[in-house]
């Protein structure tokens, strides 16, 4: 690598001369992720849905809003009030329900699951129900029944009815009118025997309430409604476990009474508004956890029925009579809302009883909490205008099942393997290396494609070009060299899966400074570097002190080392400068018994650019040898084994050739170019003792022409823990099994003729549930799963980092070799 000494003018500020790196650019993190408007729905076999509500309820206007882009993210469709009966129906036999036809026709027109909420709600029911309380028994019996049937005729085509809602929490003011009715329309007998609290006013614990009309209106809806519409109890204070016990005792006696043959309820609802969910009011995720893992135990699939979730400081604010935002609060409360949907949604999204989520209104402004729990602005004609962090996160989450860390300006899991960073971890490339860039696979089996364009601050040409996809789905591409394009960059990395579009942006530098070598051109990694500085080239010339502003923010690091290729450098302040290199063993090859070389004096600016500084050592040699481990024609795997012939520790950088294209290398950094492969170590090995010898590095590659097509098996010896754990069965990307595991261990035994990585994935991690894997034999060839390096799902201490494992403790997997 070179010195540079970079002094330009920039307004009101002179950036720093260089000893590499451009000083103002580089202090910069990862840009926000770009948003591209597309489906996140019908991910992983489960509906995620929004209501649609009042363009502005805040100011009175109950007209409905319906967003331009509803059906890029969502597949299912609830209107907030306008099918509830207290709002539909007035007077007696006049239904004004236009808005709620017109969401109705939305979900029809857009193949899209519809939720009618609600038909009984004690709530609604005070709302202008002047001509109910005037009914006699018999009457509110008839009105109910005329109510059921005309949501039968005028919405024919609906996936879900909340039949009753909110029963645990608001008391319906007709209820008696259903008492004794159970037996005399149905024949069936009815025993009051549910104790709750049943008030969210009423104080007094254990108060037995009247539910006889809760399970006369499931038997009439299935009645009316016939066995095809999935019949739904809704209600809160369930997931913070307050009510879920009772809760649970109405599912169940729910479930003790047929129509017909036909059970009368098909789902459990659970509201989960932030006062229900969040932690500053007292919820926790256990207590959560609980709730879903007991209510589940019922058999019947739980639907997140009323999810928003707004900000602590909000909450704070209504609380002393101002929910108004305040200037200065906007960063705060994104804060908040992105971590409180961090913490719960992954719990309510990955539970295996969990069927779908339905986010209570996702333009801000256009539902029942105003402007406090939206998440994306849109313009007054339905238009996507900008959306706040915790969109990315739900993302994230809905598509992949987990937010991935640091992953909201980093939305496609870029990386960029130089081997060297500032400061701040942006990467620093030499000109004359080229380097590796990756991107994360699309996730849940799509495969897809990404470009890249590297384009420069100081007018060098960009750099663009096409990722190659490997067998596990993820891209890489190799950049470089660029000289003489050098200075701040930006990578913008492009990833499309399917139809999302995700960019993402990485700040960079390309370095034109220097490195040290042997006399023979070997590069020293890990070599100390020390920058000395004089006012005038007569000296005396010092040490820079560590952390000094003479360097810039990037590198203020002195002594240095270092990195991949030799390469070091900083950006400095206008001086005379001299750099000092030194290595374990090695002398400078003018006198032997000085151990280090150092440079003529220079003075920055203008920049110093390739410099090149070698050292006299002894023979640093490196025995390879490449050892095919499978061949199927189309492509192989090999291990390379490197073996120290010295007598002291080497930091082992060796050179090959192979055949083909590499699309997996573990356990080392490499580089590949036309048949030449470079590979170093990694931070476990990249020392080898004398005479030592690297373990565990291969790769597997692809020959020029089409995979083979022939068809072989795969067996998978595993089991659970609970025999409620399930794992997946992918080649290059592809679920090709999926198998529900027994507690002992049983062969699973799959034919596939696809090629590409091999990965044993577990999908439904809960309490006491843990997987194990004994070994995979793919085509007779025995691979046992504690030998393989690539294990997501091992424990960590919390869950998914570890590696040389059968245990899979978390949703992750186990990557076998590659075969076909």
């Amino acid at each position: 690598m070179n010195f540079s000494l970079i002094l330009k003018k920039t307004l009101r500020r002179t950036r720093c001369k260089a000893l590499t790196l451009s000083w103002a650019v580089l202090g910069s993190s990862l840009l926000f992720s770009t948003f591209a408007h597309a489906g996140w729905s019908d991910f992983r076999g489960k509906y995620f849905g929004s209501i649609l509500g009042p363009t502005d309820q805040a100011n009175g206007d109950y007209s409905l809003f319906i967003p331009n882009d509803y059906t890029d993210y969502f597949n299912q469709v609830t209107a907030e009030n306008d099918n509830k009966w207290g709002y539909v129906e007035e007077p007696r036999g006049t239904y004004n329900d236009s808005q709620g036809q017109q969401v109705y026709q939305f979900a029809v027109a857009n193949d899209i699951p519809f939720k009618f909420h609600a038909l009984l709600w004690g709530h609604a029911d005070h709302d202008d129900d002047t001509w109910r309380a005037s009914l006699s028994d018999d009457e509110i019996v008839a009105a109910v029944t005329d109510w059921f049937e005309y949501v039968r005729d005028n919405y024919p085509e609906t996936t879900y009815i909340d039949v009753a809602n909110e029963v645990l929490n608001e008391e319906l003011s007709f209820a008696s009118a259903f008492n004794g009715r159970v037996a005399a329309d149905f024949g069936k007998a009815y025993t009051n025997n549910i104790s709750f609290n049943c008030d969210m006013n009423d104080s007094t614990p254990d108060q037995v309430c009247n539910i006889e009309w809760v399970v006369w209106a499931f038997l009439k809806a299935r009645e009316v409604f016939g066995p095809n519409v999935q019949l739904l109890i809704n209600d809160y204070r369930i997931i913070n476990g307050e009510k879920s016990g009772a809760y649970k005792e109405i599912i169940q006696l729910l479930q003790s009474y047929d129509f017909n043959g036909q059970p009368i309820i098909n789902g459990i609802g659970i509201q989960a508004h932030l006062f229900n969910v969040s932690s500053w009011g007292g919820q926790n995720t256990a207590t959560i956890q609980g709730v879903l893992d007991d209510l589940a135990t019922t058999g019947l699939p739980i639907h997140i029925a009323e999810l928003d979730i707004d900000y602590k400081l909000s909450d704070e604010r209504r609380n002393n009579g101002n929910p108004l935002e305040l200037p200065g609060d906007s960063a705060q409360m994104d804060t908040e809302q992105l971590e409180e949907y961090e913490r719960v949604l992954p719990l309510m999204w990955n539970h295996p009883g969990v069927v779908g989520v339905t986010l209570w209104g996702y333009s801000i402004g256009k539902s029942w909490n105003n402007y406090h729990s939206g998440l994306v602005t849109h313009s007054s004609t339905g238009d996507y205008v900008s959306h706040r962090p915790a969109f990315d996160s739900i993302y994230n989450i809905i598509t992949f099942g987990y937010p991935p860390p640091n992953n909201f300006n980093n939305p496609v899991g870029a990386g960029v393997n130089t081997g060297r960073t500032t400061d701040s971890g942006d990467p620093i490339a030499h000109w004359q290396v080229p380097f590796e860039i990756t991107a994360e696979a699309c996730g849940d089996g799509t495969m897809g494609t990404a470009t890249y364009v590297l384009s420069f601050e100081e007018g060098h040409a960009d750099v663009t070009g096409t990722m190659t996809i490997l067998a596990d789905g993820s891209f890489t591409a190799t950049i470089g060299p660029l000289e003489p394009s050098h200075g701040p960059a930006n990578l913008e990395i492009t990833r499309n899966c399917g139809m999302i579009t995700r960019v993402a942006n990485v700040p960079m530098y390309i370095d034109p400074s220097g490195v040290v070598r042997t006399v023979e051109g070997e590069p020293l990694v890990g070599a100390t570097v020390t920058l000395y500085r004089s006012d005038n080239n007569t000296g005396p010339f010092t040490i820079v002190p560590d952390g000094s502003t003479i360097m810039a923010p990037h590198n203020r690091t002195n002594p240095d080392k270092t990195a991949r290729e030799g390469a070091f450098g900083w950006d400095v302040v206008t001086g005379y400068y001299k750099v000092r290199a030194e290595y374990p063993g090695c002398v400078s090859p003018t006198n032997e018994s000085q151990a280090w070389v150092e440079t003529e004096i220079m003075f920055i600016p203008p920049e110093v650019t390739n410099l090149d500084i070698r050292l006299k050592c002894p023979t640093f040699s490196s025995g390879i040898e490449v050892v095919k481990t499978s061949d199927w024609g189309s492509g192989y795997c090999a291990n390379v084994i490197v073996k120290n012939r010295n007598s002291t520790p080497l930091d082992w950088d060796v050179a090959f050739t192979t055949e083909g294209t590499i699309y997996d290398f573990w356990n080392a950094n490499y580089a590949q170019y036309g048949e030449n492969i470079y590979a170093d170590g990694i931070t476990w090995n990249n020392i080898l003792g004398g005479g030592e010898s690297s373990r565990d590095v291969g790769f597997c590659a692809n020959r020029s022409g089409s995979p083979g097509t022939g068809s072989y098996p795969i067996t998978v010896r595993a089991r659970g823990t609970s025999g409620q754990e399930t794992i997946n069965l992918t080649v290059g990307g592809q679920v090709v099994a999926t198998w529900n595991l027994s507690p002992n261990f049983q062969n699973y035994t799959v034919t596939t003729s696809l090629g590409g990585g091999i990965n044993v994935e577990y999908i439904n991690d809960a309490p006491n549930r843990d997987v194990v894997v004994d070994k995979v034999t793919i085509n007779g060839v025995v691979h046992e799963a504690e030998a393989q390096t690539n294990n997501t799902a091992a424990w960590d201490g919390s869950c998914g980092a570890g590696s040389f494992s059968e245990w899979m403790h978390c949703n992750g997997y186990i990557g076998f070799s590659a075969f076909k």
